[in-house]
């Protein structure tokens, strides 16, 4: 998340901040792009308040956040294989991942905040 809030302000921290996310976060469920919530290593810390829900280790919510980062930065590929796992798997978990659906609904994740967040990354500037 740091590395997209910090999109305008230091550009070049940001990168370092995501490359150094990818090396230690990213990682794939079932075939879909994913990030984790804490480095493999430490994957039996679990979530917190933000993290949303967890699928073995892996969050929704830094999967967001690096959409947007990956945007900002011009990485598209990465952009399209999280746009993937929201219209493959996003279907799937919210029906099946315990707490990630809310009762009022949500489009595309299952809760209106997620939907919100996803706008956000989508339209994050400076994407070519």
């Amino acid at each position: 998340m740091a590395s997209w809030f910090l999109l305008c302000a230091d550009p070049v921290l940001a990168r370092a901040l995501f490359d150094a996310g990818r090396r230690e976060l990213e990682g794939s469920v079932l075939g879909l792009y994913a990030m984790r919530e804490h480095p493999a290593a430490h994957a039996d810390r679990g979530g917190d308040i933000d993290s949303g829900p967890l699928l073995m280790g892996y969050s929704v919510s830094a999967t967001g956040f690096a959409m947007g980062a990956a945007a900002g930065l011009g990485e598209e590929e990465i952009v399209e294989d999280i746009l993937r796992t929201v219209r493959l798997g996003g279907p799937l978990a919210v029906n099946v991942v315990p707490g990630l659906k809310a009762p009022s609904g949500g489009g595309a994740t299952g809760s209106h905040l997620g939907d919100a967040i996803l706008l956000a990354m989508v339209t994050t500037p400076g994407r070519p």
